[in-house]
């Protein structure tokens, strides 16, 4: 093999190296992202967790009401 054939040689490896290194660079970027989706996903199904938990109880309360309401009404008749 030639030296400049040997030169080249080098030159393509280190540039598929770089390369390689870039796209290790970038699935690491993607997988940083895609992580920080996965965390805004689960504080968002919380906060409807939580709003759902809330709604239930009103709907208990109005309930309650309805019935107090109801049974007024009827020991007024």
């Amino acid at each position: 093999m030639e030296p400049e054939d040997v030169i080249t040689s080098k030159r393509v490896l280190a540039a598929e190296s770089v390369r390689r290194e870039l796209e290790v660079l970038e699935l690491k970027q993607q997988n940083t992202t895609l992580g920080a989706q996965v965390v805004a996903q689960e504080l968002l199904i919380r906060d409807l967790s939580t709003q759902y938990e809330a709604l239930g109880k009103s709907m208990v309360a109005l309930e309650l009401k309805l019935l107090d309401v109801t049974n007024r009404g009827g020991g007024d008749e």
